[in-house]
């Protein structure tokens, strides 16, 4: 995944929900664990690939969803500043 990929999925993530900003430190994102927010970010993804962003081109959708999938599966559960968990 190229760097232009990672910044448009964290973008994404963000926008939607699916990773929020600690409330303590406010300078890491950890996973927020909402679904809703999880299937806004995959419909997002999917409709920027679509649109030719810059970050998914040529990319199949799979390629996409699965690079999306592969950034929340990442993404803590905690702060790793602080310790607060989501």
């Amino acid at each position: 995944m190229n760097s232009d990929t990672q910044n448009t999925i964290q973008e994404i993530l963000e926008e939607t929900g699916a990773i929020v900003a600690c409330s303590i430190c406010c300078s890491n994102y950890i996973h927020a664990y909402d679904h809703n927010a999880e299937k806004m970010a995959y419909a997002q993804a999917t409709n920027a690939r679509k649109d030719g962003d810059r970050g998914f081109r040529s990319m199949s959708r799979e390629e996409v969803v699965s690079y999306v999938k592969m950034a929340l599966d990442s993404a803590s559960n905690k702060c790793p500043s602080c310790d607060l968990h989501s």
